[in-house]
């Protein structure tokens, strides 16, 4: 009777550990799913972060590039600045001489049309004379 009592409680046993099995393997069976998917957001994240930090390698080799071209660029604006100012300082240095040469030019065409009616008026003369 003793080891039949124990042969039931071990079948018992037996039966529980395998409804338990079961439970255990359908609850992972369940979970299969979520754990591929968490798997590949992982991957996601990982190629992210190796993304970024090749970004991030890439913007500190070019850095000192941007910042020479930065200095090339506030000297070109400099230069820019000084040959305006240069050339603002010419043309006003330039403006009497321009006015100098309109008024002689205006003067050497008066001249001439003076020249130019006398002459006109020599002739003029000398045909009514004879």
């Amino acid at each position: 009777p003793a080891l039949q009592a124990l042969e039931e409680t071990m079948t018992e046993s037996q039966l529980e550990s395998k409804k338990q099995m079961e439970s255990l393997s359908a609850q992972i069976s369940s979970l299969a799913p979520s754990l591929v998917m968490l798997k590949q957001v992982l991957e996601v994240q990982d190629s992210s972060t190796s993304m970024v930090q090749r970004l991030q390698e890439k913007l500190s080799t070019m850095e000192p590039a941007l910042a020479k071209l930065d200095e090339r660029l506030e000297k070109a604006e400099q230069q820019a600045a000084a040959s305006s100012g240069e050339l603002k300082g010419s043309l006003a240095s330039l403006n009497p001489q321009i006015r100098a040469l309109e008024t002689h030019l205006a003067n050497k065409q008066q001249e001439s049309s003076s020249a130019i009616l006398r002459a006109v008026e020599e002739r003029v003369a000398a045909v009514s004379v004879q």
